[in-house]
């Protein structure tokens, strides 16, 4: 239990500590990882900041070769990581919704 508490006191210690990023270096991290995603290369993308704090670019928005996506910014101890925040059209989040005859 001890052991579980201090992962819990560094985790939180070492999610302060960010180290800001530009538009420029979070459009290149989310470029990579959308040109893998939707199968487009990387000059078929466009990258659009929607939102932004102290730190960078909070929220990404990249469309192109007819797919659209939002990326998130996760601070880790290595720096700001982007991950898709969007969830596919086919997907239903919440189940099979049944309407009655």
């Amino acid at each position: 239990m001890k052991r579980l508490g201090l992962l819990l006191v560094v985790g939180l210690f070492g999610a302060g500590c960010v180290t800001p990023v530009t538009f420029e270096q979070a459009k290149q991290r989310v470029l990579l990882r959308a040109s893998f995603e939707f199968s487009c290369p990387p000059d078929k993308l466009g990258v659009q900041e929607l939102s932004s704090d102290e730190a960078g670019p909070v929220y990404l928005g990249v469309s192109g070769c007819s797919r659209r996506a939002v990326y998130v910014r996760l601070n880790t101890g290595a720096g700001a990581l982007y991950l898709n925040d969007t969830v596919p059209p086919t997907a239903d989040p919440v189940g099979k919704v049944e309407l009655g005859p």
